[in-house]
């Protein structure tokens, strides 16, 4: 089964689903512009950037203290 966007908001976060599994959410904020961002283990981030990357976004997974975090300014959530 291919990915699914469900872009129904849950409060701030856009979830991602491969069927019925939530893959992971991100965050959307205002700091000046639109911003969004990922927080969780590394294989879900890197999960979460491959799709993001294959939706059109420049985004890599790094490490962010104990977590893993896939960021995304304004301009990247566009090309989304």
């Amino acid at each position: 089964m291919g990915w699914v966007v469900d872009v129904a908001l849950e409060g701030d976060k856009v979830v991602f689903r491969k069927g019925s599994e939530v893959v992971g959410r991100i965050a959307l904020y205002w700091e000046g512009s639109l911003e969004a961002e990922f927080q969780g283990s590394r294989e879900n981030a890197e999960r979460l950037a491959e799709i993001l990357k294959a939706l059109g976004a420049r985004v890599e997974a790094r490490p962010c203290g104990r977590e893993w975090c896939v960021s995304m300014g304004a301009d990247q959530i566009a090309e989304v």
